[in-house]
């Protein structure tokens, strides 16, 4: 895992590789119950604020990622909750 990567990057990169658009993501969080807004997603991969725990497991799991990648994954998750915790 690269030193400089960012849990808003990885959101960016999985969105993107899957073809999907932010909308896309919404209506996918919607069809499992999750209520969320175009601009939450947004806000999410510009590093503004970070899915709550729940919330970014859905994506995880949307996204297919497993072993290595989920555990990076969840790594950046947890440093975007330190940075912003120290804010």
């Amino acid at each position: 895992m690269s030193v400089e990567r960012r849990l808003p990057d990885l959101l960016q990169e999985l969105r993107s590789a899957r073809q999907m658009t932010q909308q896309d993501v919404v209506a996918m969080l919607g069809i499992r119950g999750i209520s969320r807004h175009k601009e939450q997603v947004s806000r999410w991969e510009r590093g503004v604020s970070v899915p709550e725990p729940s919330v970014f497991e859905v994506l995880l799991d949307a996204y297919h990622l497993a072993g290595d990648q989920r555990a990076e994954a969840y790594q950046l998750e947890r440093l975007a909750r330190l940075s912003r915790s120290a804010l």
